[in-house]
């Protein structure tokens, strides 16, 4: 017996040109892809990071961060580890599928303009250390 190689599959794709072997997985996928888009638009648009991550079904009420209701894509916040001084210059700019948050800017780093993805739990950790900066 030869295996015939390659071989034909059925996969569902989404908007991302992801693969996946199940429909159900593939809708789950793609309804996160929706609300990071619904998201980011509503952060770009004024909304907190909060309303946005709510609103783009990224986060839900039980997932409680008061802290993210004070972050705006204007708020710069200080990211010791990527700068070289205590200005603040990184702000978050979209939204990711997996409840992630991507934030850029420029602070002193070395290298010049940085981003990354970050947790909302660094986000915070982040806007603690930049409020506690301007005290």
């Amino acid at each position: 017996m030869s295996d015939q190689w390659p071989e034909q599959l059925d996969a569902f794709r989404t908007s991302d040109l992801k693969l996946f072997v199940h429909q159900s997985s593939a809708e789950d996928w793609q309804r996160r892809l929706d609300g990071a888009a619904r998201a980011t638009m509503r952060l770009q648009h004024g909304a907190s990071l909060h309303a946005a991550l709510m609103e783009g079904g990224l986060i839900s009420k039980a997932e409680h961060y008061p802290e993210l209701a004070e972050v705006f894509a204007e708020t710069k916040l200080v990211i010791r580890h990527w700068q070289c001084r205590d200005e603040a210059g990184y702000q978050p700019i979209s939204v990711n599928a997996d409840g992630s948050i991507f934030v850029h800017g420029h602070a002193g780093s070395w290298s010049g303009p940085y981003g990354a993805d970050c947790s909302p739990s660094d986000v915070i950790s982040y806007w603690e250390r930049t409020k506690g900066a301007k005290r």
